[in-house]
C-alpha cells in the first residue's frame, strides 16, 4: 500500500512529470498490478495513478515511456479480466469494471471519452 500511495502522490501533478518520471511510475504500477495478492486499497490507488498518467503530455514521452505504457495497458487488461465480478474502480480519466457473463468469451474493451473538462464521462 505504501508504494501504491507514494506513486499516486508523486504523479498527482501530471503536467510536471518528465518522461523518466512517467516511465518509472508506469513500470511501478505495472509491477503492482502484476502482484498475485492485490487488495482493494492498492487497486484503487493504482487505478488513480493510471488515470493521472493518462493526463500527461505525450510530447514528453520517450520510446521507453511508450513501451512502459504499452506494457501497463496489457497488464491492466489482465487485471480487469481477473477482477471479482461486478467490481468497479472509477477515476477521472479511467473506469475499470468487471462483469462476468456465462457463455461469453472473456474480453476487455477500453474506451476513451472526454467531456468539456477533459475528464472521463
Amino acid at each position: 500500500m505504501y508504494v501504491a500511495s507514494s506513486v499516486q502522490m508523486l504523479t498527482s501533478k501530471p503536467e510536471q512529470l518528465t518522461s523518466q518520471n512517467i516511465t518509472s511510475a508506469a513500470k511501478t504500477v505495472n509491477n503492482l498490478l502484476s502482484a498475485s495478492m492485490l487488495n482493494k486499497s492498492v487497486a484503487e490507488s493504482v487505478v488513480a495513478t493510471i488515470s493521472q498518467l493518462m493526463h500527461t503530455d505525450e510530447d514528453r514521452y520517450s520510446e521507453d515511456t511508450y513501451k512502459a505504457l504499452e506494457n501497463l495497458t496489457e497488464t491492466l487488461e489482465d487485471f480487469a479480466l481477473n477482477m471479482s465480478n461486478s467490481s468497479v474502480l472509477v477515476q477521472p480519466n479511467l473506469a475499470v469494471q468487471s462483469i462476468k457473463l456465462s457463455k461469453w468469451t472473456p474480453k476487455v474493451q477500453f474506451y476513451s471519452t472526454t467531456g468539456q473538462c477533459r475528464n472521463l464521462i
